[in-house]
Formats: C-alpha cells, sequence, structure tokens
C-alpha cells in the first residue's frame, strides 16, 4: 500500500471495477446500447440539458404497461359460488367424521 490516500492499490477495488482504460470504454459501449427499459442504460448530455439537469430516473426511463385481461364479474362471481359450495361440503363432511 502507499502511504498517500489518494492512490489506490489496484487490488483495493473489487473484481467487477474494469482495469484499464480500454476495458471502460469496452463497459461503456456495452452499456450505451441498452434499452430504456433496463436495470440501467445511459443518457446523452444533451437529453439531461433539456431536463434542466433533472436527474430524476422516472424522466428517462421507459415504463412498459401490460395488458391484463380478467374474467369477466359474472364468471368470478359463479367461481366462488362454486367454491362457497365445495368449502360447505367439506364442512359438513367434517361434522360427520366429528359426530361419528
Amino acid at each position: 500500500m502507499t502511504s498517500n490516500p489518494t492512490e489506490h492499490h489496484p487490488r483495493s477495488y473489487p473484481r467487477y471495477y474494469p482495469r484499464s482504460l480500454g476495458s471502460i470504454w469496452e463497459h461503456r459501449n456495452k452499456k450505451s446500447k441498452r434499452k430504456r427499459t433496463e436495470q440501467s442504460f445511459l443518457v446523452p448530455l444533451s437529453e439531461i440539458q433539456e431536463n434542466d439537469y433533472d436527474l430524476s430516473i422516472n424522466r428517462y426511463r421507459e415504463i412498459v404497461y401490460e395488458e391484463i385481461e380478467y374474467d369477466s364479474p359474472s364468471k368470478i362471481i359463479g367461481d366462488i359460488k362454486a367454491l362457497d359450495e365445495e368449502r360447505s361440503k367439506a364442512s359438513a363432511d367434517l361434522e360427520k367424521l366429528i359426530a361419528g
């Protein structure tokens, strides 16, 4: 280790940090191709400037909403009634076993 606190020993960084300037640029180029729906992505400086340097992630992230189809209310009510009948039958069978 060096005595200068601003200098870092090469092994003081975790292994996922790039080791050379070339690998830093390779890593950056891979990130620049990411979609804005991914965990992390790059935003051009000009776009950040247009947004008055607002760095809120939601300003730049694309949110994709999935359309969810639900069963009709009448089908859901029918399913609830069928389950209720099944529960009532199971409860009556259990009472017969206990009394039995």
